[in-house]
């Protein structure tokens, strides 16, 4: 179980309960930024600069890390060409529709390939501007494969359902696979239902500086809280007989009583109103085994490398759905990948 996790698709992230929630119960959250907005932080918008200043986010600049993808480019081409009619669907439709935008620093030569398969355009230099379900297959993939990493080391998270498509809807398909398979099948609802009733998070806006000074001082509370959390979680699982399973949910929920009164009651000491969070598992990224579609190709990225084995860690999904009545300037919902 990862301790850090990797915003995609936006360069800024939301302001939402959910970032609060991570920000506090994960040791980092990150976000993909190309150099060119290290070079002017204004455009990343002033509530984004804090938390850099805060060192509450981490930008991973894509050129530093897609050279360590051996098949970074390979891999993700494959999986578009074996799209069959999906691809020409995308290839018909997209001529009348707006792409989204996803800058060159971030597809390296994959770029070029869309352009050639009569998915992407490249007008608006240095963005290209990718038919949509592309553009959402490619921004799940590098965050996927970027977060694999040794030196990034992080689980992929989205508030945007249609990247959680490209991870739920992979199939292990080798004996090892569908036994692990089963078990994150039961695990993925498991997960939804206890973190949206036991991590306690902030009901109003918590600003940068304030969430830092709250996190140093109860970060080993709050971090090891979370993991007990996933390790019941992952313990009821396995539990085949769903009465039984739901018994010893109800069980951890007891004995987590006096650690969730325990957490809000420091953040009641820091003068916070508290809810529950909203942070939810929903697929595995590939691991021992090989799996279909995309997450395939984030296997196939890494295949034949010998220095470099997949974690078997899980995907995160977070919701924003409600933002807090203050933006503090966060760009519209329409932002660039």
């Amino acid at each position: 179980m990862k301790d850090r996790l990797l915003y995609f698709p936006y360069i800024r992230i939301p302001q939402t309960k959910w970032l609060t929630q991570t920000l506090l119960y994960w040791d980092q959250v990150s976000t993909i930024v190309p150099m060119e907005f290290i070079a002017n932080p204004e455009s990343l918008g002033p509530y984004m600069q804090r938390l850099v200043q805060e060192e509450l986010v981490r930008q991973v600049i894509p050129g530093q890390y897609i050279h360590e993808i051996p098949n970074f480019e390979a891999a993700f081409g494959r999986y578009i060409a074996d799209l069959g009619p999906a691809l020409d669907a995308r290839r018909t439709s997209f001529p009348r529709e707006a792409g989204l935008h996803i800058h060159i620093e971030k597809m390296g030569g994959i770029g070029d390939m869309l352009v050639d398969q009569g998915l992407a355009r490249s007008r608006n230099y240095p963005w290209y501007e990718v038919e949509p379900a592309s553009a959402n297959d490619f921004m799940s993939y590098l965050a996927a494969v970027l977060g694999q990493l040794p030196s990034i080391d992080s689980s992929p998270i989205t508030d945007e359902r249609i990247n959680l498509r490209n991870f739920s809807d992979a199939r292990p398909f080798s004996h090892a696979g569908q036994t692990r398979g089963l078990v994150v099948q039961r695990l993925q609802p498991l997960r939804i239902s206890v973190l949206d009733k036991i991590l306690p998070i902030p009901n109003h806006p918590i600003e940068p500086g304030v969430i830092r000074a709250f996190k140093e001082k109860h970060h080993e509370m709050l971090v090891d809280f979370r993991r007990r959390v996933e390790r019941e979680l992952i313990m009821a699982a396995s539990i085949s007989n769903r009465t039984l399973r739901q018994r010893n949910l109800e069980i951890f929920y007891e004995e987590a009583a006096e650690s969730i009164k325990e957490i809000q009651a420091s953040m009641h000491d820091a003068r916070w109103d508290t809810v529950r969070g909203m942070v939810s598992v929903v697929a595995a990224i590939p691991g021992a085994s090989r799996f279909f579609g995309l997450a395939g190709a984030i296997w196939n990225a890494f295949s034949g490398n010998e220095r470099h084995a997949l974690s078997q860690d899980f995907a995160y999904a977070a919701f924003a759905a409600a933002k807090w009545p203050h933006d503090y300037g966060l760009a519209s919902r329409r932002r660039k990948p």
